[in-house]
């Protein structure tokens, strides 16, 4: 390690002042990771980067002074990389090894350099040396010269830790006075490098005690610091101190120092407070100006929206300014040739008129002005007739529209009437509450009192509830990919039913919700009475009647209604029957001749509905025809023609449209509903 300075001295080329900080962050974490050794023992440190032969055991504050003054030292002696090296030194000295002491700290008297000094005590301001007994000699000018020179001296103390500023040769009028005052820095740094340096020569016995000793003989240089009683000398050395500078204690310049920094730190804060509002302005500022910018843009924006507007208008109006001038034109054209025409055929009457005598002219215009109001004669008359014929056609249709409503009314009777108790098929009301569950509920819980009476109010009760349109105890789900309702388990009504009357009740319920919703058209947001459907007598079990059943009775009604035979009543009930045939899956899937059943019973729904709409068109071709007899004079045939047709509409027009209506609708509900079962058949 002895080798580190030369090896550093070698080369200067290759760093400048801008690597230099490069290099010293490079030499710090060496020293970190303890590439070089620094510390000799807990109290003695060493320099890794000077030769083995100086110094080795430098204390911290000496060791700190030091490498403090190399690294900044203005000497071309010194290389860079030696400045850098020893700047990483004082770097790792403050932060790595706080603990043995920090020389940038203000000065105490428990400092090991301060020690048996008083802060009462008055030193020379600022801290100076006074170097005494320099060797000189007589020069040829007769002058004495000194043997050492001020730089010399000022490199040999730096050398040695002490980091002086400069050293000052005094001068008088025989020359060099073997005397000279060394500058130390202004700071804390520079009094303890003055201390060591005043402690250094009194510890090698050529301080100013020893220099004032009398009668003994001096060798080499006596230093001290200097003080009040050199400053008030009568020599060149008092002269010196009083020139320039002052006496003050060390409690005086902790307290201007102490000044000094609060003035600092006051200053600071005022400039970091100015710094503040600038910034605040700054920042206010600029929140204007986006702000500005924004509103800016905005307006931009609105003026090319408006300005694509204008264009878009002014390029239609162009448009329309075009078409409008293109047909003015054309109709020029139009007008020129309609103005052509009717001077030719002015031309042309003219000289029509010219060549007829008057006689003639009004001859042709009273055979004119007779078959006008011959014709006018006609046309009101007819208008009449047609009149009274739609008036009582429409009194006709209001009546065969009540008598229509009264058959089915009396219709469904007689079914009910038809369909017994020794009959397979009966009538249920779909939507009706099921009364049972709700007896044997009430026979259990009320066993002593009177249940079938509260069994009957609160069925009652129940019907209610399901009729109301304003609850809806329903929820939408997917099923199979479609949307479809099912009962909302979560309803109030429906979970304290449950809850204090059981399942049975609660199905009974729910299953009355679900087929009036389903059989219910508008989907009980209207009252309406439960629907009447074909079930079982068995109504415990609350199933449909059998596929087998209904075909059965579909094909005995369609027989007597295909070949004229049965009753009027069993006639009229097959579009009802094919109905609760085409929405019965279980007349496909479990009966073997379901289908041809179904076929045969569509083919005769098709052939009655093709024959109605043939007596339909005959019908309105009728009509037409004598809507157009308007057009000449209605004779005595035309007349009866007319009332036989009126008479023929007031039976069966109503009629025709009912029944095609209702035949129309009940053939698309029973091929969708086949669709369905294929569909349903085919997943499986």
């Amino acid at each position: 390690m002895g080798s580190s300075m030369e090896h550093i001295s070698v080369d200067d080329s290759d760093i400048s002042d801008s690597d230099m900080l490069e290099y010293e962050d490079k030499s710090y974490e060496k020293l970190k990771n303890g590439s070089c050794n620094v510390k000799n023992s807990d109290k003695t440190f060493s320099c890794p980067y000077c030769p083995v032969k100086r110094k080795q055991d430098y204390l911290y504050n000496e060791i700190f002074q030091h490498a403090y003054g190399v690294g900044m030292s203005t000497s071309n002696k010194r290389s860079k990389k030696e400045k850098a090296n020893h700047l990483a030194l004082v770097k790792y000295l403050e932060i790595d090894l706080r603990s043995v002491g920090s020389p940038s700290k203000p000065v105490k008297l428990g400092d090991s350099s301060l020690a048996g000094y008083s802060q009462s005590e008055k030193f020379v301001w600022p801290w100076r040396g006074i170097l005494v007994n320099i060797p000189t000699r007589w020069g040829d000018d007769g002058r004495s010269v000194g043997e050492s020179c001020g730089s010399k001296l000022r490199d040999e103390f730096i050398m040695r830790g002490f980091n002086p500023k400069r050293v000052v040769p005094l001068w008088n009028y025989r020359g060099h006075s073997g005397t000279a005052i060394v500058e130390f820095n202004k700071d804390w740094p520079g009094l303890q490098n003055a201390m060591s340096f005043e402690k250094a020569f009194e510890a090698d016995h050529h301080g100013k005690k020893d220099w004032y000793v009398p009668n003994k003989e001096k060798s080499g240089l006596y230093a001290w610091v200097a003080r009040p009683d050199d400053y008030n000398l009568n020599n060149i050395v008092g002269e010196n101190l009083r020139k320039l500078w002052d006496c003050k204690t060390i409690s005086e310049m902790m307290g201007e120092e102490a000044w000094k920094q609060h003035q600092l730190v006051s200053n600071l804060r005022n400039l970091i407070e100015v710094k503040n509002k600038h910034l605040e302005e700054m920042g206010k500022v600029q929140k204007l100006m986006e702000d500005k910018d924004k509103r800016l843009q905005e307006e931009i924006r609105k003026l090319q929206s408006i300005n694509d507007k204008l264009k878009d208008d002014m390029n239609s109006q162009k448009k329309e300014i075009e078409q409008q001038a293109k047909e003015l034109e054309e109709c020029k054209a139009q007008n020129g040739l309609e103005k052509t025409s009717l001077m030719d055929e002015i031309e042309k009457l003219k000289w029509k008129f010219q060549n007829q005598t008057p006689e003639e002219i009004d001859s042709y215009l009273n055979a004119q002005n007779t078959a006008m109001r011959d014709q006018l004669e006609e046309n009101t008359e007819t208008l009449q007739y047609l009149e009274s014929l739609n008036h009582t056609l429409t009194l006709k249709e209001s009546m065969s529209n009540q008598e229509l409503q009264d058959a089915r009314k009396e219709l469904i009777r007689s079914l009910q009437d038809m369909l017994s108790s020794p009959t397979t098929l009966a009538i249920k009301r779909m939507g009706e509450v099921d009364r049972t569950p709700f007896q044997q509920a009430c026979s259990l819980k009320f066993p002593d009192g009177d249940w079938e009476v509260m069994s009957a109010e609160l069925c009652s009760t129940w019907e209610e509830n399901v009729k109301d349109p304003h609850w809806h105890p329903f929820k939408t789900v997917v099923y199979q990919g479609n949307l479809r309702e099912t009962i909302d388990d979560d309803d109030n009504k429906l979970k304290d039913l449950r809850n204090e009357y059981g399942e049975a009740v609660y199905e009974a319920v729910t299953n009355a919700l679900l087929e009036l919703n389903e059989y219910n058209p508008s989907g009980r947001y209207f009252k309406h009475r439960p629907t009447p459907e074909a079930l079982e007598n068995i109504f415990s079990q609350g199933t449909e009647a059998e596929g087998e059943d209904l075909l059965k009775m579909a094909y005995v009604l369609m027989v007597c209604q295909f070949f004229g035979k049965g009753k009027d009543d069993q006639r009229s009930a097959i579009p009802g029957w094919l109905l609760a045939l085409a929405n019965n899956e279980k007349a496909f899937t479990n009966f073997p001749w379901g289908t041809y059943i179904f076929s045969m019973t569509m083919f005769w729904l098709h052939c009655s509905t093709e024959k109605r709409l043939n007596r339909l068109r005959g019908e309105k071709k009728k009509k037409k025809k004598a809507k157009g007899m308007g057009k000449r004079k209605l004779g005595e045939e035309d007349k009866e023609e007319i009332e036989e047709i009126k008479e023929e509409e007031e039976d069966n027009e109503e009629e025709y449209d009912e029944d095609k209506d209702e035949d129309e609708e009940e053939h698309n509900k029973a091929r969708e509903r086949k669709a369905k079962i294929k569909e349903s058949k085919r997943q499986m």
